[in-house]
């Protein structure tokens, strides 16, 4: 149990003995545990680590005195408030809703965006139960927020009478970017009877920008409601599978849909898409379009040496290519593509980024580096300096909102194309909607987040073993290996904190071979090497699940096999409950021709 105490009479307590076990609570909502004491008009907060924090006065919002045991975790308080509770909520949240002037209403979003998820509770209930234009506003102060906790009830939404109300949720679907959103939001574009709710839908497939979504988007370029909107979020969403669903808009009757197919060719082929752009070298409808973008393709530095090592296979093309590459590498490697690709994959920089949020020990952050260097054997970089912690990310119970660090850490990863993975690292609290607490959350494929905050213990050694533990079995997680059958080996299932402390800091003789190989998949991936599609479909036959058959998915459509790709997807599809994701999933396949 917990009790607040004034600031005031806390700092003339601490002036004589530093207090043990507080939290200290600062204005910019991130908080901080440790011993506090005073020095002059300066706060001092001794991490369980040791690690000291220096905060002014003035930065502080309150101090909680903690009376717990040392490295004891907190209970978990309900995130849903009680009845009597909701109902005010409710209704102070209607008031605010039904505000007449534009600029009360304009203060109104501002408040609920400050509150962040304190607020999305309410906003709620408000589009459950509300009139239309009480809907219609809380959809739009959701999309203001960006929760992943409203996903549920704005898909919902999407079914709502007024389109009005359909067409912000749809808005707000997409600027919470969960990739579990695109059913819902393929079904509004495809079948919805209004055009704003099916452009809503559009502009946001295009933001979360999902490949599953892709080939849908691509076929509404023949649609010249659509048409527009499609074109310029898929050129700014730059999505790698894009081009290889360009074929069969660019043979169309329409003109106007063959510009967009070009268009889009142009600014979003790779070097995955080398044989397909030669095949459109041969003809002659498509034959200066396809140089055009063969020759952009050879001025970006990323590029230029896949493509030429493609090129070297074949006889118009071998000797130009082989002239490139021997100016490239400063020496000669003969005639055989795959030597030049060994070469080339060894040149890549590939390393794991690991990204301090908020007011983290930093010498936590140098061992968690360490562990992941130590056990991944690839490089590692610290991102410097740390990022804040998301603003608005905040429940109600105290914890923050994992998903809105993994979508930093997700734009982290595109403003970074070396980050092979990125790991955050963190002392807050993190959880997801009504799902409790996480020690390390994670997107298959994508980003992690590890947090020290229930990994505590009594002693700071043991705080840090396990966290850099977490770590390494959250990236591994990450990069699709399976859950290992040994206890001590750290890619075992993990259940409570205790679980860390019997665990190794490396792999089993398995694991470390499977590390190796996944490894070398992102290696492959990162240097454009078509042996990555066999690699990842190597990968399928141990590492099982879903996640990992819609990656194998992806990267079969990245080079074009959208008959491998299928097959992946149908077995993605099969593991699924979803009737809306089965249905979607036979259209799709018609739309690619299988």
């Amino acid at each position: 149990m917990r009790r607040l105490i004034s600031l005031t009479i806390l700092l003339c307590v601490c002036a004589a003995a530093p207090a043990a076990g507080d939290v200290v609570h600062l204005r910019n909502g991130e908080s901080v545990e440790g011993s506090v004491s005073r020095e002059g008009d300066k706060v001092i907060v001794t991490r369980p680590d040791g690690s000291r924090l220096t905060v002014a006065e003035g930065e502080i919002d309150r101090i909680e005195e903690t009376e717990t045991a040392a490295g004891a975790a907190p209970d978990t308080p309900e995130l849903e408030p009680a009845d009597d509770a909701a109902d005010a909520k409710l209704e102070l949240v209607l008031e605010k809703l039904r505000a007449d002037s534009d600029r009360e209403l304009n203060r109104a979003f501002a408040e609920f965006k400050a509150a962040g998820e304190r607020a999305v509770p309410g906003l709620v209930a408000a589009l459950k139960t509300a009139g239309a234009d009480e809907r219609l506003r809380a959809a739009r102060a959701l999309a203001e927020i960006a929760s992943s906790s409203a996903n549920e009830t704005l898909r919902s939404a999407m079914a709502d009478d007024d389109p009005r109300v359909r067409a912000e949720a749809a808005r707000a679907l997409g600027a919470i970017g969960s990739s579990e959103n695109q059913p819902a939001l393929i079904a509004a574009m495809l079948d919805d009877k209004n055009d704003d709710v099916r452009v809503a839908a559009a502009t946001s497939l295009c933001r979360i920008n999902g490949a599953f979504s892709i080939p849908f988007l691509v076929s509404m370029l023949s649609d010249p409601v659509l048409r527009s909107t499609v074109e310029q979020g898929l050129l700014k969403a730059d999505n790698p599978c894009t081009a290889s669903f360009l074929v069969p808009p660019l043979n169309s009757a329409d003109p106007d849909t063959r510009k967009s197919a070009a268009v889009l060719l142009t600014a979003s082929a790779r070097a995955s898409h080398v044989s397909m752009l030669m095949n459109l070298v041969k003809d002659k409808e498509h034959r200066r379009l396809a140089q055009a973008v063969l020759a952009r393709l050879r001025s970006r530095k990323e590029y230029a040496v896949p493509l030429s090592i493609t090129l070297l296979g074949d006889e118009e093309t071998a000797r130009t290519a082989g002239l490139f590459l021997r100016r490239a590498a400063a020496k000669d490697l003969g005639e055989d593509p795959a030597q030049w690709r060994a070469w080339w994959n060894s040149t890549i920089p590939c390393r794991i980024h690991v990204v301090p949020f908020g007011l983290v020990s930093r010498e936590l952050v140098r061992k968690v580096a360490a562990a992941i260097q130590g056990e991944f054997k690839v490089p590692v970089a610290i991102a410097k300096p740390e990022l804040p912690i998301p603003a608005g990310c905040r429940f109600e119970n105290g914890q923050h909102n994992a998903d809105a660090f993994l979508d930093v850490l997700d734009e982290y990863s595109r403003r970074n194309p070396d980050a092979m993975r990125v790991i955050g690292v963190t002392e807050a609290d993190l959880g997801l909607p009504g799902s409790g607490y996480y020690f390390s959350p994670a997107r298959p494929g994508g980003p992690v987040v590890v947090s020290s905050w229930r990994l505590r213990a009594s002693e700071s050694i043991t705080t840090f073993q396990r966290t850099c533990i977490q770590a390494i079995h959250a990236l591994a997680y990450s990069l699709h290996l399976p859950p290992c059958a040994v206890d001590e080996c750290p890619y075992s299932d993990v259940f409570v904190a205790e679980d860390l402390d019997a665990k190794k800091p490396c792999g089993c003789k398995d694991c470390a071979g499977r590390i190796a190989w996944l490894i070398g998949v992102q290696r492959a991936l990162a240097a454009w090497d078509p042996n990555a599609v066999d690699m990842f479909e190597s990968t399928t036959v141990w590492s099982r699940g879903g996640p990992v058959l819609m990656q194998a998915a992806i990267v079969c459509e990245m080079w074009n096999e959208k008959d491998k790709a299928a097959g992946y997807w149908r077995r993605f599809v099969e593991g699924e409950t979803d009737p809306l994701l089965a249905v979607l999933m036979k259209k799709r396949l018609e739309l690619v021709g299988l």
